[in-house]
């Protein structure tokens, strides 16, 4: 890197002995090394697990564009792992999964495109005009982060916007955190049909780094609910053919039927994602910038404020943004909107220890009742949770048993208690009195109709199992 600064002009070529002069003449009495700006991710290493409310400052001179107070930013920390989710200004509160050593991974909204205009989507809201995030729930037991955000055009407009109404297409996306770090991401679009892009695995490249900074060659790591992995390397660029759209070489078919992907950061804690079945991985497609990597990177996002979507970058003087894959998820319609559900995280264990933790999700074994105070709502895929609601104010013991197997395996569960009150409780697993603490959490969310009980506890297992959860 070089800088310059108060350049000055000489009618005549200085000595060696004058140049060396001059140099020593103006060196600053404390040295001031250039660095890299980094995108801010909160303090490092654990922390009390909950989410919180700060302002993660960038550059100054980027900080005096934005007309916000001391709190516009959320941080979401764990006490077990020294992963963080950052929802940022910068990255227009698209949630970032971020490792131990500062590599950011991240998605994509829900895009749609125009031929004519380009992408509509979250990152072209560069002042953060339509998107939000807020904090809804943030106990011992779990963490709830809404944002919502409008799908729009580096101009600020919608595709196809409602001809009486002027509304588009509007996301409301929940993030439902566990102390284990699984997130599921819950994305609700408004009076929308299902088409568009709603998940691209999109990773940030820090100032000064590029792709090959942030990943592996062998960037990728897909596998299946069988346990079958597969390793895919860009090292001769994307590793899937694009001649021919409706090719089956646009996807991922090794393993067969992937659900799970690992992206091979470098670092210990690496980030995941978990399909639901039936989802298509596709390659991204896009060439690479061959005279600079060997992934797609382009720099108009994050942190830029240039209305461009689609800039290359060349050099790394400032943050990027690359991607892997994307998908075709299962998607789900319900009164006239569309939705889909993912889980994310950050592990620093091999792919197929996901394995469990996707089947526990995908096929949760049924909860069965035993008492009769409670009624039971079922598993809430949205949530990971199991639902049941007190029919009486003070009601207990809550008794139930989860209906475990190899296929349907219990993976650090959480149980919402709807009507509980505000009372504490204690958790019993087959018939073992298990103490408040790292392995069973609890917390409390008011709402208008009551106070709601949210238990978490760290188990596994493939047998029935019986919980109980009292006042004591």
């Amino acid at each position: 890197m070089v800088s310059l600064d108060e350049v000055k002009i000489h009618n005549k070529a200085l000595t060696e002995e004058e140049v060396a002069k001059a140099y020593a003449a103006v060196q600053p009495k404390v040295a001031q090394p250039l660095q890299f700006r980094r995108m801010p991710s909160g303090p490092e290493g654990p922390g009390d697990f909950g989410a919180f409310y700060t302002r993660l400052n960038y550059a100054p001179e980027w900080e005096r564009h934005w007309r916000v107070g001391e709190f516009p930013d959320i941080l979401v920390r764990f006490d077990e792992s020294p992963s963080r989710v950052v929802f940022w200004r910068g990255t227009n509160y698209g949630a970032c999964y971020v490792s131990e050593n500062d590599l950011w991974a991240g998605d994509q909204s829900l895009e749609v495109n125009s031929a004519e205009t380009g992408c509509y989507e979250h990152m072209a809201d560069k002042k953060c005009e339509f998107s939000t995030a807020k904090i809804l729930e943030s106990n011992e037991a779990r963490v709830v982060v809404h944002a919502r955000y409008a799908s729009v055009g580096i101009d600020g407009k919608f595709l196809n916007p409602d001809p009486l109404t002027g509304w588009g297409l509007w996301s409301d996306e929940y993030f439902t955190i566990y102390p284990d770090g699984v997130t599921v991401r819950y994305v609700v679009a408004t009076n929308h049909g299902g088409g568009g892009q709603w998940q691209e695995t999109l990773l940030y490249n820090q100032p000064g780094d590029r792709p090959e900074d942030t990943v592996d060659i062998k960037a990728l790591t897909l596998a299946n609910e069988k346990g079958e992995t597969h390793t895919y390397s860009w090292e001769d660029g994307p590793p899937l053919k694009w001649k021919d759209p409706n090719s089956p070489e646009r996807y991922f078919q090794v393993p067969a039927d992937p659900n799970i992907q690992l992206v091979n950061f470098r670092s210990q804690w690496k980030p995941y994602l978990i399909f639901e079945p039936g989802v298509k991985i596709e390659g991204f497609g896009i060439p690479p910038s061959s005279d600079y990597s060997k992934f797609p990177c382009w720099n108009h996002w994050p942190v830029a404020q240039l209305p461009n979507d689609g800039r290359k970058a060349l050099v790394s003087d400032r943050p990027s943004s690359f991607s892997l894959a994307s998908s075709r998820p299962v998607i789900h319609r319900a009164d006239g909107s569309s939705e889909a559900m993912f889980l994310y995280g950050m592990t620093d264990q091999p792919i197929a220890s996901l394995v469990p933790l996707s089947r526990s999700w995908n096929s949760a074994p049924a909860a069965t009742l035993t008492g009769s105070g409670f009624e039971s709502g079922g598993y809430k895929k949205s949530e990971r949770a199991y639902i049941f609601t007190a029919k009486a104010p003070g009601a207990e013991p809550l008794e139930f048993s989860l209906d475990a197997t190899h296929e349907s395996p219990i993976y650090n569960p959480a149980f919402v208690v709807k009507n509980w009150g505000n009372r504490p409780a204690s958790l019993t697993i087959d018939g073992k009195e298990i103490p408040q603490g790292k392995d069973f959490r609890f917390g409390h969310n008011k709402t208008l109709e009551g106070t709601d009980l949210i238990v978490w506890a760290k188990t596994r297992g493939d047998k029935k199992t019986s919980f109980k959860i009292e006042a004591p």
